[in-house]
């Protein structure tokens, strides 16, 4: 692949005494032999190549953002800063020039019909402080976007199209028509309901008494903050076959800090019967301030009888997590005695954002 030229400037600021239009009819003949013609001639000439060479770097875009060296080497128009609507026209197509643009604010274009692409993989924005709030209506965006938490990329113009690399799909909320492909991401669907994690590989606890970890994964920082929640499924088997009840205990745990804690009297059965645990933790206003609750069923076996054997629950908001890192998330369970006749097993573990 042949390596990009650099761009052959000519008077730059476009200095009106240094540069004469010849005229048309001028330009129809041309120079002729032994003709000595104003120096401004030649500066029209090659100033208007340099012009049209800059179109073609940016692949005639109305806006090339670049460093600020390339906006003073005349390579690129503006800076990834500029990018306001009074910048930024109804119709414009924006590309954004190889290297790292960090935002320095948040950029917030709300007029239609935009376009702004990236010139490589290598042309990156990174939103680690602010937001794209990309509200207008048909503004096709595709960009490669680092360092984005959880809603840091919102949509909202009916027929608007954001399609993201290095983007967890948490990243992006869209709304009012929009859609949007990220890594994970199918166009159409809000990031609500989106699996953070899924686990199906079987676990299984026999004559034991200690507190043990049915399934456990990290929550990205930023998922929870101040806004959202996290819910959790799971799906096992209990064994009681002592011949008397005994008590089980379960826990959602959060960075380490048990957000509640749930028994339950599993009566004795020769049977296994069917475990199932859900849950959530959600935000009290702050990035480090949560509550939740943990509910504990246990099922008959037998297909379509339908009946609760045991059941516990436990809800408190008493947590104080800092919500911003990532933070591990597991949920424990712990048998009442050390017996083979008493066991539990899992069998399907999912953690969503709500």
């Amino acid at each position: 692949m042949a390596v990009k030229p650099t761009y052959p400037k000519w008077i730059p600021g476009a200095e009106p005494a240094r540069i004469t239009d010849p005229g048309e009819p001028k330009r129809a003949m041309g120079f002729i032999y032994k003709e000595k013609p104003p120096f401004q001639y030649f500066n029209w000439s090659l100033f208007n190549f340099s012009q049209w060479m800059l179109g073609l770097q940016g692949a005639y875009f109305d806006i090339v953002v670049g460093s600020s060296a390339q906006v003073t080497a005349n390579e690129a128009t503006n800076v990834i800063a500029d990018l306001i609507d009074a910048n930024v026209p109804v119709g414009s197509r924006v590309l954004i020039l190889d290297g790292t643009h960090v935002l320095a604010a948040n950029m917030a274009l709300t007029n239609t019909d935009l376009m702004i692409v990236g010139e490589s993989p290598l042309a990156i924005v990174d939103v680690a402080t602010f937001q794209m709030l990309l509200t207008g209506a048909r503004q096709m965006v595709a960009l490669r976007v680092i360092n984005a938490g959880v809603e840091d990329i919102q949509l909202s113009g009916a027929g608007s199209h954001f399609e993201g690399t290095d983007v967890d799909i948490t990243s992006v909320l869209i709304s009012g028509g929009a859609s949007a492909r990220t890594n994970g991401l199918r166009g159409g669907v809000a990031p609500y309901g989106y699996v953070i994690h899924r686990d199906a590989t079987p676990v299984s606890f026999v004559n034991d008494n200690f507190m043990k970890i049915l399934y456990a994964t990290t929550i990205p920082g930023g998922t929870i903050k101040a806004t959202n929640g996290i819910r959790f499924r799971f799906m096992g088997k209990v064994l009681n076959n002592t011949g008397v009840t005994r008590n089980y205990d379960v826990s959602l745990v959060y960075a380490g800090a048990t957000i509640a804690r749930a028994g339950f009297p599993l009566p004795s059965n020769p049977a296994e019967r069917v475990l199932y645990l859900n849950g959530d933790i959600v935000p009290r206003g702050a990035t480090n301030a949560q509550g939740g609750h943990i509910r504990a069923t246990v099922y008959d076996q037998v297909l379509g009888s339908g009946s609760i054997i045991a059941e516990g629950a436990q809800g408190s908001r008493t947590a104080a997590v800092d919500s911003m890192v990532d933070q591990n998330l597991d949920i424990r369970i712990q048998m009442a005695i050390a017996d083979p006749n008493l066991s539990m097993g899992g069998d399907y573990f999912a953690v969503e954002l709500v």
